[in-house]
């Protein structure tokens, strides 16, 4: 809580460093980018933060692995959550390639989701469950609880769109 009103207070001063940065520092506007999607999720600024992250993505080929895959990963999220879930996938398979590339696990297993919930909110549902159990398989070899639970939590959303009130019972009682 304290770093988001800190970032909330700092708001207009990191719009100026991206502007300024993106033109002229490429690497230093991504990773500022790609490390402030998740606080543009968290306080709904999904419209300032797509343009920003796609502006990021349009010089994307200018930034190390490291940094492009986090402003590909915060675009593909951010396109998600305003339902645009062709650009959504295709930002998300180029992250989970660069993830694989750069044997990034974590960010493996946490693409994984991503794409699992843009089948699940398409009505994929057996594309859903084979992408969240790809990502808790992940998890589990990561010996991440928090992640196994995510997915487990997401598996149970699958099961229970698709009816199967029981098994979504079990494995939200997992997740749990």
């Amino acid at each position: 809580a304290r770093w988001i009103e800190r970032l909330d207070a700092e708001r207009d001063d990191l719009r100026a460093v991206l502007d300024l940065e993106l033109a002229d520092a490429p690497e230093t506007a991504g990773r500022l980018a790609g490390l402030l999607w998740p606080f543009w999720s968290r306080r709904g600024a999904y419209h300032e933060a797509r343009i920003r992250l796609e502006r990021a993505v349009a010089l994307a080929d200018r930034m190390t692995p490291a940094v492009r895959v986090g402003v590909l990963t915060g675009a593909g999220v951010l396109a998600f959550l305003q339902c645009d879930y062709l650009l959504a996938a295709s930002r998300l398979e180029d992250a989970l390639r660069l993830n694989h590339e750069l044997d990034d696990r974590r960010g493996v297993a946490t693409v994984l989701q991503r794409l699992g919930s843009i089948a699940r909110e398409q009505g994929r549902y057996e594309d859903a469950r084979r992408q969240h159990e790809r990502s808790q398989a992940v998890w589990e070899e990561l010996d991440d609880r928090s992640g196994v639970a995510a997915s487990l939590d997401y598996l149970g959303f699958v099961a229970w769109l698709e009816g199967d009130t029981a098994r979504a019972e079990e494995l939200g009682a997992r997740a749990l």
